[in-house]
């Protein structure tokens, strides 16, 4: 379990405009605490302890504590930067290396320009949950990155990416195998294979893996009854929604959102 307590997180944007940098063309830092920086951009190279690391387009940086990195100018980068008890996350980051690819960076950004608003606001629950839910996204996109890399070919790689990409796009909606396939340039029953070959599941489960879990998110951070939430996470009734949520996390969707609050108030949760 991870115990959050002794952990501080900040978030903001290094823009190269505003810093005091004269006409240098490298800056180098010293990195103090664990970061996850998103370059905008196209994909550049930074040096890292003398190692040279792809980012910018759809690869963050990950650094650690003494991490020695120089940024070619000029550079905006949004950052996550953490201090304190930092061991429920460690493990993640060092996994990480210094960076992997991340598509859909632009919706990881928006985590972390929410973390800087709820810091700016004083909301340390709003914070602390936006960094959640970007650690969850990161290590979601980490774990497909890697499934893609085991794939036979550039092509059937690409193929993958293209359709993950459509199906997070609208995963919330009618989204059929016809449809995916059309996006990742690839027929229904090719990409079928391929999909399931690379992620160890088919599209249709990814789908219903994702419902799911937007749907656990929004019952846990939303105030939403279980109506709103089946329709906006993609179920086509209420009815569907409870059976598929109680059959897959032995809950209904209610108690599921009570046993979060009893969590957090030190109790089980569990219906008496």
């Amino acid at each position: 379990m991870m115990n959050l307590t002794e952990l501080e997180c900040t978030a903001g944007l290094f823009d190269s405009r505003y810093a005091t940098l004269g006409r240098r063309a490298v800056v180098s830092l010293t990195a103090s605490a664990y970061e996850i920086a998103f370059f905008e951009g196209e994909e550049r190279v930074v040096w890292v302890n003398d190692e040279s690391v792809r980012v910018g387009g759809e690869r963050v940086l990950c650094l650690r504590p003494g991490d020695v990195c120089r940024l070619p100018l000029p550079c905006r980068a949004y950052y996550v930067r953490m201090t304190g008890d930092v061991a429920c996350v460690k493990q993640q980051i060092e996994a990480w290396g210094y960076g992997f690819a991340c598509p859909g960076q632009d919706t990881m950004i928006t985590y972390v320009k929410q973390i800087a608003e709820a810091e700016a606001a004083g909301d340390d629950c709003r914070k602390l949950a936006g960094f959640l839910v970007l650690m969850s996204q990161l290590r979601d996109q980490w774990e497909t990155e890697r499934g893609i890399a085991a794939g036979t070919s550039a092509k059937t790689q690409q193929a993958v990416r293209l359709g993950l990409q459509y199906i997070r796009d609208h995963f919330r909606e009618k989204c059929t195998l016809k449809e995916i396939a059309a996006a990742s340039g690839r027929s229904p029953i090719y990409f079928h294979d391929v999909f399931k070959e690379t992620m160890g599941i088919t599209p249709n489960e990814y789908i219903a893996q994702l419902r799911l879990e937007e749907a656990q998110r929004q019952l846990a951070l939303t105030d939403l009854d279980p109506a709103q939430i089946a329709k906006q996470c993609g179920y086509c009734s209420q009815s569907y929604f409870n059976f598929v949520f109680k059959k897959t996390t032995g809950m209904t969707p209610l108690h599921f959102r009570r046993a979060q609050a009893a969590r957090y108030l030190g109790g089980d949760g569990r219906e008496e």
